[in-house]
């Protein structure tokens, strides 16, 4: 009966193990995604931030 529990124990442990990798990795993959959406925001406007000026620049002096 001992040897049950023990096993029933380590059974449970594991599951609860494993439900807290995959608890972290989504975790880890949805934090993953906003940084990944935070540094292309940030990569668009760092574009238009350099291409507003270009922009202007090219409209006075070679679209006149």
């Amino acid at each position: 009966m001992a040897q049950k529990g023990t096993l029933k124990s380590i059974f449970s442990i594991a599951l609860a193990v494993i439900i807290a990798y995959l608890l972290v990795k989504l975790l880890f993959a949805l934090i993953g995604l906003v940084f990944q959406g935070i540094l292309f925001l940030l990569f668009i406007i760092a574009i238009v931030i350099i291409a507003l000026p270009i922009y202007a620049i090219l409209k006075k002096k070679v679209f006149k």
